[in-house]
């Protein structure tokens, strides 16, 4: 893989993004690409445009813990000029991950529009949880009953409703259909992984960067504990071997930062200790840490 050109203390951000989750076998494109999701999402009334069109921010995709398959979409919608915090804005992610058992029908897990809640949503069937507090945040259309209720465990109950009272998620909704499982998470400017940086001096570039894989780490270890609590019950080994893997992408993002700066024939730096440790004990309490950095 080329690597992107330092001149003297001084490179393209984008450039060294893409080539640092090229490392891992991770794709950033810049601008993004429309998710496929998104016609149907839009038919769901789960994201609406009220200005006619998105902006497609970035798109990362790549192969995640145990060979799962992902994508990560950056998008925001105008919010309408004269309009305070208005329901027209979203700035947020969709991530698709492909799940390994297929679903024979169609689940999502809306957000609560209280009293305009539907009966169906596109044929599917409203479902009814005993968790009070789950029903306070979600809504759940199914057009298979028995599916759903065997998917959403009552882990998976308490872990969406938990990320949705993150202080940095402001929405959290999901949907299960057919191969995939798709999470629309409206963020707000809490979160974003395409961020349009500076070019600037080589450290800050590589600390930015890294800072950004580190959350999206551990943004991914907080879905994919949900995700493992499809149908079934997360396992702590499980939760350990994630944990290792995330570790091991980013040891190899650092490293390949540091073979970078000492081909310009600078005196190397070590890797980053304090990005790594942060996002070593943000992965092993990914919730918690959240709440603080966000605080």
């Amino acid at each position: 893989m080329d690597k992107p050109v330092i001149a003297g203390n001084m490179l393209s951000f984008t450039k060294l993004r893409q080539h640092l989750y090229g490392e891992i076998g991770w794709t950033f494109k810049e601008p993004g690409r429309r998710p496929e999701i998104l016609s149907n999402l839009e038919k769901w009334r789960m994201i609406k445009s009220y200005v006619g069109g998105y902006d497609f921010n970035g798109t990362l995709t790549g192969i995640g813990f145990d060979g799962q398959p992902f994508q990560i979409h950056d998008l925001s919608v105008p919010d309408i000029p004269g309009e305070i915090q208005s329901n027209s804005y979203f700035r947020g992610v969709i991530v698709s991950l492909r799940q390994a058992n297929l679903f024979s029908g169609r689940t999502i897990i809306a957000e609560d529009k209280g009293v305009y809640n539907p009966t169906t949503v596109d044929l599917m069937q409203r479902i009814k949880f005993e968790s009070d507090d789950f029903e306070h945040i979600f809504e759940v259309y199914s057009d298979c009953y028995d599916e759903a209720s065997q998917v959403i465990t009552s882990g998976m109950v308490k872990r969406l409703t938990n990320f949705s009272q993150l202080n940095y998620c402001r929405k959290v909704q999901c949907v299960l259909d057919g191969p995939d499982v798709h999470f629309i998470l409206r963020l707000g400017n809490n979160f974003s992984f395409s961020q349009q940086l500076p070019s600037g001096n080589f450290d800050a570039a590589k600390k930015g960067v890294i800072a950004e894989a580190g959350n999206i780490c551990i943004l991914f270890e907080q879905l994919f504990r949900i995700q493992a609590c499809i149908g079934q019950i997360d396992s702590s080994e499980a939760s350990k071997s994630r944990l290792a893997f995330y570790k091991k992408c980013l040891v190899k993002m650092l490293d390949a930062a540091k073979n970078m700066e000492s081909g310009t024939g600078r005196s190397a730096t070590a890797p980053d200790d304090n990005n790594l440790s942060y996002s070593e004990h943000a992965l092993s309490s990914p919730d918690d840490t959240v709440r603080r950095k966000a605080s």
